[in-house]
């Protein structure tokens, strides 16, 4: 349970540097790309590979991986902003939710059976997000669109299909350490491009400090659950994840609220009730 644990808090970090961001007026794109720079050194540095080595470019995930990079900058902004705007508890929530996708990826595409009881845990769970990111009355003020934390619920969705295919079809198996390392640089790369588009190169001091803090949690917080889903042979995978997603939603939340005097409306309340009540369902049905 040691790497599952370090997971778990590697994932809250992420959350309790965003909600940072804007007191700390750090650009958030830029931190961004930074963050993705850092992984991709990182996960080259623990591979001992050079992630554009000719046998690198030759695997069959290469072209895949790397193009997925551009979805994980655009969702990666969107969990920024729902933290910025609407509190660390919503984007937790609306990320780990996302799981949801993957399910029905399992039932529409690999023909597997999804229990009453899994449908149950489905539908708490998209009641959960929309529970959670919805404004009372004293906060209608607020300075943002909710569309970001629903972007966030669809974007991160995705994207755990897209892994789940990316083991199915390419890896069988084997570690996925250099394929997620080639989607982490294929997500720089987005940035590099996009900031040279823009023309916008004057990264600050302290964005550079921000990007470096966020993208070795980011790195390690996959690394990690890897980690934990080979140890942990014995277990269900889907119970592993599960306990994960309970885990981020909880000490991400309850640090917010320690660290940084956070309130939960009634509202969002019920939609961290939802969350945790969705995921030990789902945990029973498998």
């Amino acid at each position: 349970m040691t790497f599952l644990s370090l997971s778990i808090l590697c994932s809250s970090f992420i959350n309790w540097i965003f909600r940072r961001f804007k007191r700390a007026e750090v650009n958030t794109f830029h931190a961004i790309v930074i963050n993705y720079l850092t992984c991709s050194v990182v996960g080259q540095a623990l591979g001992r590979t050079f992630i554009f080595s000719s046998e690198q470019q030759q695997t069959s995930y290469f072209w895949f991986a790397l193009i997925l990079g551009f979805l994980f900058v655009g969702v990666f902004f969107c969990m920024a902003k729902t933290t910025e705007i609407f509190g660390v508890a919503s984007n937790a929530v609306s990320s780990k939710m996302a799981f949801i996708f993957p399910a029905l990826f399992y039932f529409f595409w690999l023909n597997e059976e999804i229990s009453w009881l899994k449908w149950i845990g489905l539908g708490l769970a998209l009641l959960a997000v929309l529970a959670i990111n919805k404004r009372s009355k004293k906060s209608e003020n607020i300075d943002g669109p909710i569309f970001f934390p629903i972007l966030v619920f669809i974007g991160s969705g995705i994207i755990d299909g897209c892994m789940k295919w990316i083991d199915l079809t390419y890896l069988n198996g084997s570690s996925p350490l250099m394929a997620t390392t080639t989607i982490f640089t294929g997500a720089f790369l987005v940035g590099l491009v996009i900031l040279i588009i823009k023309r916008d190169f004057h990264i600050k001091k302290k964005d550079w400090i921000a990007g470096f803090l966020l993208g070795v949690p980011n790195y390690f917080s996959i690394y990690f659950l890897i980690l934990a889903l080979q140890q942990l042979t014995g277990q269900s995978t889907g119970a592993i994840f599960a306990v994960n997603n309970v885990g981020v939603i909880l000490v991400s939340t309850l640090g917010s609220i320690l660290f940084f005097k956070d309130k939960l409306n009634k509202m969002q309340t019920i939609g961290l009730t939802l969350s945790i009540v969705s995921i030990l369902i789902i945990t029973l049905a498998i």
